[in-house]
């Protein structure tokens, strides 16, 4: 049994999906907060609180990148020998269409905030439109329609970037650094859409 050992950052979770299909027997702590991802993800990979024991040979997903902070997100794969180049087909959702905000019109989506609550941080993104802070929905999922039919996606390095991958959008996006903390985009290379980089 193979324990992965990166509790929280969603957007790492799913795009390090593949890794716990690789190696089939996996069960994955994760913060209590985002347990809502069993309803959602379809995968045979047993996600569970990170409250709770489990005994395993541990694989480190979490620090893998330390070693190698310009293209950390690769690292994780590289930790257990692996190719990414296809994660975008190991990460599956179920769609819950009675949960997702729908609006009437055009409509430019936005997300300024990045990090995992209660370290969040807000950049600025100068564009006037619809931020998904403001809606207030429970689940990143929920928002899956207004990615879909947006006409336009500006968004910060975050969990949000890795549905408009997963989904059919509009080809107009753009993607905004982590500043102060970042100055540059860092997961550039496992991007498969083409996106324009605010940095």
């Amino acid at each position: 049994m193979f324990i992965i050992n990166q509790p929280a950052g969603l957007g790492d979770i799913f795009y390090c999906l593949k890794i716990g299909y690789i190696l089939q027997e996996v069960i994955w702590p994760v913060q209590s907060q985002y347990l809502y991802i069993r309803d959602y993800l379809i995968t045979s990979i047993n996600f569970v609180d990170q409250n709770e024991h489990v005994s395993g040979t541990i694989i480190d997903l979490k620090n893998a990148g330390k070693s190698h902070p310009d293209d950390f997100m690769r690292a994780k794969y590289k930790s257990i020998r692996c190719d990414d180049d296809d994660w975008i087909d190991y990460f599956n959702i179920r769609r819950r269409y009675d949960r997702e905000k729908k609006i009437d019109g055009n409509f430019i989506l936005k997300c300024s905030t990045f990090g995992t609550r209660p370290d969040s941080y807000k950049i600025d993104i100068d564009v006037k439109g619809i931020n998904i802070e403001d809606l207030g929905l429970e689940h990143v999922f929920d928002y899956c329609w207004l990615i879909e039919h947006a006409d336009e996606i500006h968004m910060v390095d975050t969990v949000f970037t890795y549905l408009v991958e997963k989904l059919h959008t509009t080809d107009k996006l753009f993607m905004y650094p982590r500043t102060p903390f970042e100055r540059t985009i860092k997961t550039k290379t496992i991007r498969h859409k083409n996106w324009k980089y605010i940095e």
